[in-house]
Parts: structure tokens; C-alpha cells; sequence
């Protein structure tokens, strides 16, 4: 496809008269027309791909989701296959081209894999909070029982029984019942 577009930008490139923009003009016209003659010709597959070549070019969206995201998406797409992309795609907050090729991608990464991306995220982690750190001016982590100037504190003295599990803060907190909220009742 390409091969032929070139081809053609050579042959109108010599019959190029001295008026520039006359010149872009033929060479543009031969080249719709060119592609047009040549979309004809292809298979299905190949002019969808050519679509959307052409509307997203490189593809590089805005919003990604992470590994876990995307296999939540194929089992959800295995339990209801009645929902259509877009409403998935609604649901996740991404582009309904995302989600395609999220559901066309069989990928799945093997067990030395699946540890490199581990190590990368955790990587890629530390790196995050480093910078973060940094812009903040906050230092590194010390050790427990150091303060920010790195001098040792003091340890403080529990109060009351010594074998009492309660520690500093007297009575132990009681926790709330559980209770069904309207997220729990939607899914």
C-alpha cells in the first residue's frame, strides 16, 4: 500500500510543472486517487486496520490500565458476553479502542515473566516515592526508634500494666458491625 503511494508521489513529482502549488495540488489528487483504487482491492481486515491507522495513528491513550484491570475486563467479557465494548468501556472510564484490543490480545505472561513485571513495578514504586520524597525535601527512611536529625529517641514507658495488650492508648478500639452498603447491594 505504501509502496504504491510512493510510486505514485515519484511519478507526479516528475511531471511537476514550475508553479508549486499547482504541483501539491496534482500530486495530492493523484494520491486520493491512488488510495481509493487500492482500498478497493483489500481484504476486510486489512481496510479496518487502515481506519484505524488512520484516526489513532500511534497508539498511545491518555488513560492505562493496569494488568490486573485488563484481566478483570476479559473475565467480565467472559460472564456477559451480551455487553458490548463501549459500555465496558464506559464502565472503566477508557477509550472503547482500548478495550478491543484489550479483548483481542491472548497474551499472557509466562512465570519468569510474570516475576520480571513484578520486580519492575516494584522498581518503578520505589522510584515514585524516591521523587516524590525528594520534591518534598522529606529524607530517607531511618530506622524505627531514630528521629529526622538521625539522633536516637527515647524510649517512651507504658503506662499502667506491663501485660496489659492495651499499650499506651488504654481500652482497645471496638470495630464497627458490618453492614451492607448500596455498593455491595449493585454488584
Amino acid at each position: 500500500m505504501f509502496r504504491i503511494l510512493w510510486q505514485a508521489a515519484s511519478l507526479v513529482s516528475r511531471r511537476l510543472t514550475s508553479s508549486k502549488t499547482s504541483g501539491e495540488a496534482m500530486l495530492k489528487a493523484k494520491l486520493i486517487q491512488i488510495e481509493k483504487a487500492a482500498q478497493k482491492n483489500m481484504p476486510e481486515w486489512h481496510k479496518r486496520d487502515h481506519s484505524l491507522w488512520k484516526r489513532y495513528g500511534q497508539w498511545n491513550p491518555t488513560r492505562k490500565l493496569s494488568r490486573q484491570q485488563m484481566v478483570n475486563i476479559r473475565e467480565l467479557k467472559k460472564s456477559a458476553p451480551h455487553l458490548k465494548t463501549v459500555q465496558i468501556a464506559d464502565h472503566f472510564g477508557v477509550n472503547p479502542e482500548s478495550i478491543r484490543r484489550i479483548l483481542k490480545s491472548k497474551w499472557v505472561p509466562s512465570d519468569a515473566e510474570y516475576e520480571s513485571l513484578l520486580e519492575r513495578t516494584e522498581k518503578r514504586k520505589q522510584r515514585s516515592i524516591e521523587r516524590k520524597r525528594a520534591a518534598a525535601g522529606v529524607p530517607a527512611v531511618l530506622s524505627v526508634g531514630h528521629g529526622v536529625d538521625g539522633r536516637k529517641l527515647r524510649q517512651k514507658q507504658k503506662r499502667g500494666n506491663t501485660g496489659d495488650k492495651r499499650g499506651l492508648r488504654g481500652a482497645p478500639r471496638t470495630r464497627k458491625p458490618y453492614t451492607e452498603s448500596v455498593g455491595d447491594l449493585i454488584d
